[in-house]
This record gives structure tokens, C-alpha cells and sequence, in this order.
């Protein structure tokens, strides 16, 4: 069963889930290190592999792009 284990307030930005800064890295074996960058707390949790595969990332109001396509 999926587990929340991050939620976001509404109008997320991009660059909050993927900082503009690191988008030269485009590699991805190197891409997951960034992802949350500027939340040490969760990134870092994320970098020790802290939540079990199939975990959810929940955002308010926006639309979200999931592997499957649109998820509203």
C-alpha cells in the first residue's frame, strides 16, 4: 500500500522539485540527488533511501505528471 510520506502546499514550483540550477545534469543516475535539493530534511531522507519504492509525493492545488500521464 502507497505511503504519503511528503505533501506540498498548493502552486508548487518546478524549480521546488527540481531546482533550475541542476537542470545542466540531465544524467539519470544523477538526477535523483537533486530532487528536493532545497529541503535538506527530505532530500536527505530521500538520498538515504529513507521510503519504500511506490512512497507518494501529494501537492495541493495543481496537476501533477506521474509516469502514467496526467493525474489530476
Amino acid at each position: 500500500m502507497a505511503k504519503v510520506v511528503y505533501r506540498t502546499g498548493d502552486d508548487v514550483s518546478t524549480d521546488t522539485i527540481y531546482p533550475g540550477r541542476f537542470m545542466a545534469t540531465v544524467l539519470p543516475t544523477e538526477t535523483p540527488q537533486f530532487c528536493f535539493a532545497d529541503d535538506k530534511a527530505f532530500n536527505g531522507a530521500l538520498q538515504k533511501k529513507e521510503f519504500a519504492s511506490g512512497s507518494v509525493i501529494v501537492a495541493g492545488g495543481l496537476i501533477a505528471y506521474t509516469r502514467k500521464g496526467l493525474a489530476g
